[in-house]
């Protein structure tokens, strides 16, 4: 048989780095039909971009274990994509129109070869001074992430929809309510195990103080009545069909001597089922961001979150996630930025409903170092490293990668 292990590690040292000459991105950029458009104002915006990226385990499996097919577990995927947005304003109203197209291709799993779109609408309406607010739809359909299918070693695309209506009342006083209409959609070819395709009508409301330093602060809710798609209510492994979740909480956003920034939510959620009470959960949840301009070139980001979501598996009843993010941002010149970042997620699947020893325990590990290159006005230029590693109480959920991209981006 042949030693895929033996063929990857003859590399050496150069192994993780991207093959980038087969993919000929840039010829692929430059050469696009879109340099001879020209549009008046910037009201339209057209961008090419290519990708080709290498990554040390595709498939995010534990070490020792091959593909099913004894392949390798290294590939290279390239990315080619088109994306056009249109942004116009008509007196007091305002409209913006995005698309774009990608095609993905692996080698050597070419049958995983995908194409995925992102289509975005938006009105931005004013009926008075007083009374504003916006009317968007957003669909996206990629493929995804295998750090959370398992063991799944075959295409596995998700696509997601959001529609949504605000209204934002705003009579010259400084407290002013804020309401909005929800309506999301969350489906993957097959189920992750971390994530159940859902559907959710929600209604969320506000009531927003505004200081006349630009600080506000709100107190929030959220209703919202769904389904888990193609799921029936199964009594044998108490699987629920339907849910009604609620949120109560308090957000803010705050500048601080022009030098820090601060937003933030704190909330609590509570997720009843329709049929089988063993599968409801609640708890806080919430997330913070904390921005810091160290000097005019560089800046540090902080952010933190938990959230709690749907399993409903034999071990599980719902995931906690609680992720910290470090990420410094230096400009080391006009043309080139620098951000290196690191983060680290810990998830517990909690209340199994057969007994087990503990609860299972994800911790994820990811070190980025990405650098932007404005090569021309319109050109630039993006290289990123990633090193990923994803320890667990059960050692089939973990895994460590290695990534390397570089990204070619052409805006008309």
């Amino acid at each position: 048989m042949h030693d895929v292990n033996n063929q990857e590690n003859h590399a050496g040292p150069m192994r993780f780095l991207p093959p980038i000459g087969k993919g000929c991105f840039i010829a692929l950029l430059l050469g696009s039909p879109a340099s001879v458009l020209a549009f008046d104002n910037d009201a339209f915006t057209l961008t090419t971009f290519a990708r080709e990226q290498y990554d040390s385990n595709l498939f995010r499996l534990p070490d020792g274990l091959q593909p099913f097919n004894a392949g390798r577990r290294s590939a290279t995927t390239q990315t080619a994509g088109l994306g056009l947005q249109v942004d116009k304003t008509y007196g007091l109203q305002r409209f913006d129109l995005s698309a774009t197209v990608t095609r993905d291709q692996y080698e050597p799993y070419d049958y995983l070869n995908a194409t995925g779109r992102t289509i975005g609408a938006s009105w931005a309406w004013t009926l008075t001074p007083s009374l504003m607010g916006n009317l968007s739809i957003n669909q996206t359909l990629a493929p995804n992430n295998f750090s959370d299918t398992g063991f799944v070693t075959h295409s596995n695309t998700r696509k997601t929809e959001e529609r949504r209506f605000d209204v934002n009342y705003r009579p010259g006083a400084a407290l002013h309510p804020r309401l909005s209409l929800l309506d999301s959609q969350d489906k993957s070819e097959q189920t992750t195990f971390v994530r159940q395709n859902s559907k959710t009508t929600s209604l969320e409301g506000a009531l927003v103080y505004e200081f006349r330093t630009g600080n506000t602060t709100e107190i929030y809710f959220r209703r919202g009545r769904g389904n888990y798609i193609d799921l029936n209510a199964d009594p044998v492994a108490q699987s629920d069909s339907q849910y009604l979740e609620s949120e109560t909480g308090v957000a803010a956003h705050w500048n601080w001597t022009g030098l820090s920034t601060l937003d933030g939510r704190i909330g609590y959620l509570d997720r009843d089922h329709r049929t089988f009470a063993s599968r409801n959960f609640s708890g806080p949840v919430g997330q913070l961001s904390f921005t810091y301009y160290l000097t005019g070139k560089t800046s540090l980001q902080v952010n933190g979150s938990r959230t709690l979501g749907s399993t409903q598996t034999l071990i599980s009843s719902y995931s906690e996630d609680e992720t910290a993010t470090i990420g410094p941002v230096w400009s080391a010149t006009q043309k080139i930025t620098v951000r290196p970042s690191y983060s680290v997620t810990r998830r517990i699947f909690k209340d199994p409903l057969v007994p087990v020893v503990e609860d299972l325990r994800l911790t994820q590990r990811d070190a980025t170092l990405q650098v932007d290159w404005s090569v021309l006005r319109n050109f630039n230029l993006s290289l990123v490293v990633l090193k990923s590693n994803r320890s667990a109480t059960d050692r089939n959920f973990q895994y460590s990668d290695r990534q390397a991209s570089v990204l070619g981006r052409l805006n008309f």
